[in-house]
């Protein structure tokens, strides 16, 4: 008995992209060759509704991971900017201690 595989659940069993057309094209082929000549590999596979949870939390991961680049990336640029202006600031001499006048 064929069980239903989420398109999206089944890239991520394979460790690739599966796009619908190519899932097609497998279907199409397994029904045009004879008995044999195709290997067949038993997967375990979940229950779709649990495929469909996997996938989305997966998708969550990706898109937090995501999240976290841009991040990482936009606090490099901050420190390279801060560097910059410390330097500058250093050649013109303005970083200088300020003495503390007593009153």
């Amino acid at each position: 008995m064929a069980q239903l595989v989420a398109q999206n659940c089944l890239g991520l069993k394979i460790g690739s992209t599966i796009e619908p057309k190519q899932v097609e094209s497998l279907d199409r082929l397994a029904q045009t060759q004879p008995t044999g000549q195709l290997y067949w590999y038993e997967l375990a596979i979940p229950e779709l509704t649990e495929q469909r949870a996997i996938a989305n939390a997966v998708d969550e991961v990706v898109a937090y991971s995501q999240k976290l680049e841009t991040i990482y990336t936009q606090k490099l640029a901050n420190l390279d900017e801060l560097k910059q202006s410390l330097l500058q600031k250093a050649f013109a001499g303005q970083l200088t201690a300020r003495e503390e006048t007593a009153a």
